[in-house]
């Protein structure tokens, strides 16, 4: 429960961290999508190239929460985090 609520204190933290993946995650996206373009000359988009096609709606984090039933029956550190999260 300390960890939890260490972590919903510091969730500014936490949201640094995934907007820093976030945006290494769109760079890299950038970047095989210019590699493409540049593999087909600059054509029409390079859809039909078999490239990686990604928009924010794909991409996903995964919390991997302990198998500890009181930390999200009776304790709201994580249902708080998760509302931050989800803004």
């Amino acid at each position: 429960i300390f960890c939890m609520e260490y972590l919903e204190k510091n969730v500014d933290w936490l949201q640094e961290g995934l907007l820093e993946i976030h945006k290494q995650q769109h760079a890299k996206e950038d970047e095989k999508k210019e590699k493409v373009e540049e593999e087909d000359g600059g054509g029409d988009g390079g859809s039909s190239s078999g490239g990686l096609q990604l928009d924010e709606s794909d991409l996903y984090v995964v919390l991997d929460c302990p198998g500890q039933v009181e930390l999200f029956a009776t304790h709201g550190s994580f249902r708080r985090i998760l509302s931050v999260l989800e803004k």
